[in-house]
């Protein structure tokens, strides 16, 4: 049996794809263990998976001695107690456990909880810069694994955008994320200022608030931006899940969310804006040179009057497509050789 441990939304993400397979060949050897955010991304598309509501408290091995798995593949969230009992457990009882990482940052900071450094039998990682990026990072390299992103392949073969001249030039997706929460004062900005400058932006270059949408993380308050809006407008301007038409905006703002390089790869004009943000840039798309990097309300409103077509950026679109056969493969491969 194999088991899949989620705890934040982007590892559901990357094995929903998976699980898609699984069920379109009837193979149903595979149980998930999710957080409630997770847990409720998979059951929205038909997917059940045994809940834990409270990651801080469960036992790990409890659920190893019901489920008894021949192989485990797990996802790298920050500083996460769910990811971490079950991966100790695994260890100590000699089943192999892998780990994926979704997202282009912080590499080395998913594999230590509580100032505890441990790795799983291997990491399925993205493409060649995050393998670069992780042995620089002091992640051995014999444990590194290319495989891709197998949900932004997904995303890539069903996300559509009209091929027809755009209409909504004017309108703006900003992506917010819980910067605050996970990096305290460490950057130069947060959501908060994020809004604050992207509003600012709209504004100077003449979009409307009509034609703004402020989309929340699944983690994340709509308190926390509610303030920043127009009272009478708040509830229309915030999307609490991810739009299913990209075509109804022109330009997308976000900080550094995986969610822009699917915007990015189905050719959405999209920036990373860090407000004031002179020191370390966590987005992998402006980093390599994929979107530009704003950090002024002046840049901003340059990126937002320019009617620009925006080309995907071709490297990454051949990195991710073969992803999923990847993944199948190598996680049955391992399964088989246990």
């Amino acid at each position: 049996m194999i088991l899949f441990v989620c705890d934040q939304i982007a590892g559901a993400e990357y094995i929903f794809p998976l699980l898609l397979d699984f069920k379109k060949n009837q193979f149903t050897n595979w149980t998930v263990v999710s957080s409630e955010v997770s847990s409720r991304f998979l059951a929205n598309r038909g997917f059940d998976s045994l809940t834990l509501k409270d990651p801080s408290s469960f036992d790990a091995e409890s659920y190893l001695d019901r489920l008894q798995p021949e192989l485990a593949l797990i996802s790298t969230s920050q500083n996460s107690l769910l990811e971490r009992k079950f991966l100790q457990s695994l260890k100590k009882r000699g089943t192999h456990s892998y780990q994926f990482i979704d997202n282009w940052m912080n590499y080395s900071q998913r594999f230590t909880v509580h100032n505890e450094l441990l790795y799983p039998d291997g990491i399925f990682t993205l493409d060649t810069t995050a393998k670069e990026e992780m042995i620089r990072a002091g992640i051995p390299e014999q444990l590194i694994q290319i495989v891709g992103q197998p949900y932004l392949e997904y995303q890539l073969n069903t996300l559509s955008r009209s091929k027809e001249p755009h209409t909504n030039k004017n309108s703006v997706l900003l992506i917010s994320q819980p910067v605050a929460q996970y990096y305290n004062k460490r950057l130069d900005y947060d959501e908060v200022s994020f809004v604050k400058t992207a509003l600012q932006s709209c504004q100077t270059a003449g979009i409307s608030e009509a034609k703004i949408k402020i989309l929340l993380h699944p983690t994340q308050e709509p308190s926390v931006l509610q303030k920043l809006l127009p009272q009478e407008r708040s509830d229309q301007m915030i999307l609490k899940k991810f739009p299913d038409h990209l075509d109804k905006f022109g330009h997308v703002l976000g900080m550094f969310s995986l969610l822009m390089v699917q915007t990015s790869l189905v050719g959405i004009p999209t920036a990373s804006l860090q407000p004031g943000g002179k020191g370390e840039d966590l987005c992998f798309l402006s980093k390599k040179g994929y979107i530009p990097k704003l950090t002024t309300v002046e840049e901003t409103v340059t990126f937002l009057q320019t009617d620009q077509n925006f080309n995907p950026p071709q490297a990454l679109i051949d990195s991710i497509r073969g992803s999923l056969i990847r993944l199948k493969t190598l996680v049955l491969e391992k399964r088989s050789t246990k």
